[in-house]
């Protein structure tokens, strides 16, 4: 994996615009790679808090949020756009909140 990819993803990916909206996520595919980044201030308050999930060789955004469903319950918790989204792919999301 590229290292120089790493030191710049934080801030880059979330959704453009004036408006920093909580948990919803834009997509960045650069085959193998997706990424989901969206703006969080779940913990940290700040402008232009952000998170984001990077995949390797994942078909879909709604397979990538499945798998982290699984594996990052406790940040998909915190993110209520983000379980909408996966109540309505059909996957239970984690339940309550972190």
């Amino acid at each position: 994996m590229n290292r120089n990819l790493l030191r710049g993803i934080d801030g880059t990916f979330p959704p453009g615009g004036i408006k920093e909206e909580q948990g919803v996520y834009q997509e960045c595919i650069v085959p193998p790679v997706r990424i989901l980044a969206w703006w969080d201030r779940s913990i940290d308050n700040r402008p232009q808090s952000n998170s984001a999930l990077i995949g390797y060789d994942y078909s879909s955004a709604s397979e990538m949020l499945e798998d982290a469903a699984k594996m990052f319950p406790s940040v998909i918790k915190r993110q209520p756009s983000l379980r909408s989204t996966l109540s309505k792919l059909g996957v239970a999301p984690p339940e309550g909140k972190s």
